[in-house]
């Protein structure tokens, strides 16, 4: 009786083990710098195997059925070249004294026009080139953070955006002290709009006119769990415990901290919600609870049959005049 106790203990314990280290891996390779570059290599690996293997001679082959944002999509190639014509390389401290990375497009030293323009998950300052480019030709100087665990940023963590607000909030204030009479707009696509959102429960600048939330989710536990269910069905809820675990533990926060939901409800700041309807990434039903929560001014467009992330190239033009109608609502009303 003694041996089956210690037998099954040892074999409890086994177990156990080897759901910790499994849940270890899953952290390290979605939420951290080297796991999701890892992890990205070898889709891209798996991807040209299935295609017959070698590089695919049409780079842009994937834009083709955007006709409008294919040519667009090139500003990437300026976004993140060397070239100190188009852009500058910035760091910033935000309030912790951290280094904050970001690319700048400082067109005019006096112009008050600004934008900040926050990406995505596995995504980099390049992806939002084409949000980018959109405000630098309404006149805005225009500032990229890198996200962080992705691009430059020192940080090898990724944090779904609840550390990176408070990046996005050290480079408000830099405008701000460079320029008092400043009025900023911010801007973000999915993990880009969650910080978006979680900066706008803070207690942010009256420069700060107005915000762009682009397909963010309302609770990350939940966007977990819906991901983790189409990967590996009946063990989600585990696989998602372990990951909020490994985050509390390597970042002092976890998956159940990061609800933009929440900050919505105590936001001063007009929000624009932008969703695609067929976004199999993050629901659609993430943006009616952001909606109905946000205590701000506000507005909702959906884009039909637009997947995740892809309302600003499946619906271009439509996409920037409805932003470009929103934010002259709040902003530079003392002009013309």
């Amino acid at each position: 009786m003694k041996d089956t106790i210690i037998t099954i203990a040892i074999v409890v314990a086994a177990v156990l083990c080897l759901i910790l280290i499994i849940g270890g891996i899953i952290y390290w390779g979605a939420l951290t710098r080297n796991g999701l570059n890892f992890v990205k290599r070898v889709a891209s690996n798996i991807s040209r195997k299935k295609s017959g293997g070698g590089r695919n001679p049409d780079r842009w082959a994937k834009y083709r059925r955007y006709p409008d944002y294919a040519c667009l999509k090139l500003i990437e190639t300026d976004l993140e070249s060397h070239s100190d014509r188009i852009r500058g390389s910035i760091i910033i401290k935000n309030k912790y004294g951290e280094n904050c990375h970001g690319y700048i497009y400082d067109l005019k030293p006096d112009n008050r026009k600004w934008a900040i323009a926050c990406h995505g998950y596995s995504s980099s300052p390049g992806g939002m080139g084409h949000i980018a480019l959109y405000y630098r030709d309404r006149g805005f100087n225009v500032i990229v953070p890198s996200m962080r665990g992705h691009g430059e940023n020192e940080h090898s963590k990724i944090t779904m955006g609840y550390k990176d607000k408070d990046d996005l909030i050290g480079f408000i204030n830099y405008i701000v002290e460079r320029q008092p009479d400043a009025e900023i707009v911010i801007h973000g696509i999915s993990m880009g709009a969650v910080t978006v959102m979680l900066a706008t429960g803070e207690e942010l600048p009256a420069n700060v006119k107005c915000a762009v939330e682009d397909c963010g989710f309302a609770y990350a536990k939940t966007q977990f769990r819906h991901k983790a269910k189409q990967m590996v069905g009946f063990l989600a809820a585990p696989a998602v415990g372990l990951i909020s675990l490994y985050m509390k533990i390597n970042c002092g926060f976890s998956l159940k901290d990061i609800n933009p939901v929440d900050a919505v409800k105590k936001s001063k700041t007009p929000t624009l919600f932008i969703h695609g309807t067929a976004d199999g990434f993050i629901p659609v039903e993430a943006v009616n609870i952001n909606y109905n929560a946000c205590a701000a001014e506000k507005e909702l467009v959906l884009f039909e049959g637009a997947d995740h992330a892809d309302s600003s190239k499946d619906g271009y033009n439509e996409y920037f005049e409805k932003v470009t109608e929103f934010t002259e609502k709040y902003m530079f009303k003392d002009e013309g």
